[in-house]
């Protein structure tokens, strides 16, 4: 195993990479990584590189380390998301534009599934909070 050189948030544990793919990747995390990634490109712009990978990171970690009650119901919500992002696009929201992703984002987010609106608004409270918090640092 080596570890990835991208900056890790701090407190973050360091991801260890095996052959491109993080040690431990699963659907869920890939799904709570884009829609991170999509929320830091709609919701709060322009961010240095390093800074928007932190941010990514630092929600994907937050999320894998929920109770595991709450990580089933979030991996529930994943895989319907990823069931409609098939659906309408032919392709996992992890393999399309930003373009594609910010339609679906939008979609979700006025869902009437309850569910799936509040995995959208907890995923964005956590990308704004940890992108305030990394920008204090930087600051």
């Amino acid at each position: 195993m080596t570890e990835r050189p991208d900056p890790v948030p701090t407190g973050a544990a360091p991801i260890a990479w095996v052959g491109g793919q993080p040690v431990g990747e699963t659907m869920l995390r890939r799904v709570n990584r884009t829609t991170a990634r999509t929320i830091v490109e709609v919701d709060v712009g322009d961010l240095p590189a390093t800074v928007a990978r932190d941010v990514e990171l630092w929600v994907e970690n937050q999320m894998h380390a929920m109770a595991f009650h709450v990580k089933l119901g979030v991996a529930g919500v994943a895989g319907m998301i990823t069931l409609h992002a098939i659906a309408r696009t032919g392709r996992p929201p992890w393999r399309l534009g930003p373009a594609a992703r910010r339609k679906l984002l939008s979609a979700w987010a006025s869902s009437r599934v309850p569910a799936v609106a509040q995995y959208v608004r907890l995923e964005r409270s956590l990308v704004l909070f940890a992108t305030h918090e990394r920008l204090d640092v930087v600051a």
